[in-house]
């Protein structure tokens, strides 16, 4: 619905009539059914007449949110997350995703997680929200493939929202991430998997840009991890 505003009359008379609460006041209530356009006539304290007209376009109802259907995991196996329509995507909580405001997010949580995606449709109407349970199976065989998943953006604005830069996934021994920024200055280095970069330095924020990180360790199969990428820090 949409409130029409019209003011500096006396007297006031849309027209058509059809999806007003009232066509003969200045603010009425338009729930049209289709596209319309509502000429206003009007007159003021002088008896003079006053013309105007809006229109209002009405997009179709965003479909129905759906995501995944719940699934029992082992830990430090990967989840492909979707959901059936764009628009601008939110996933809370964002913890173990690889991003929280994409429509394919990577999981890799550590404990049973309930996902919960909301979706804005490109019209910027509200299409609602949908939700997934991630279980993990406590009885799995522990020897599993280890797996690795580096996001290549986050968002260190404090809004509980992919704040932080770090590995996803388990397997991973004798850890050690760094991070530098664009003059080869280490901003950032860790050897445990579970702290990540909130892109401070010293207590001071970063600039917004692109960071390289280099990442080493080891599998249980003796493989050596050596890694490097990028990661793009935004507010």
């Amino acid at each position: 619905v949409v409130q029409l505003n019209a003011s500096g009359a006396v007297s006031y008379q849309w027209s058509p009539s059809s999806g007003l609460s009232n066509a003969f006041i200045a603010n009425p209530i338009a729930n049209p059914a289709s596209d319309v356009t509502y000429f206003l006539t009007a007159i003021d304290q002088y008896g003079c007449s006053l013309f105007d007209s809006v229109s209002i376009t009405v997009f179709a109802p965003p479909l129905s949110v759906v995501t995944n259907a719940d699934t029992i995991i082992c830990k430090g196996s990967v989840v492909l997350l979707q959901v059936n329509q764009s628009g601008t995507v939110s996933w809370l909580p964002s913890d173990n995703l690889s991003c929280s405001n994409c429509l394919q997010p990577l999981a890799a949580p550590d404990s049973t997680t309930t996902y919960v995606v909301s979706v804005t449709d490109i019209n910027e109407c509200f299409a609602g929200t949908d939700s997934v349970t991630i279980e993990i199976d406590t009885n799995c065989n522990e020897n599993l493939t280890p797996s690795a998943i580096i996001p290549t953006a986050f968002s260190p604005n404090l809004d509980g929202n992919n704040d932080f830069f770090n590995v996803l996934g388990n397997g991973i021994t004798n850890y050690q991430l760094d991070v530098y920024n664009r003059w080869g200055e280490l901003v950032f280095t860790t050897n445990t998997q579970d702290a990540g970069w909130d892109g401070t330095y010293n207590g001071e924020q970063q600039e917004v840009g692109v960071y390289i990180w280099h990442l080493e360790g080891s599998m249980p199969d003796g493989t050596i991890v050596n890694k490097n990428g990028s990661v793009t820090l935004i507010r």
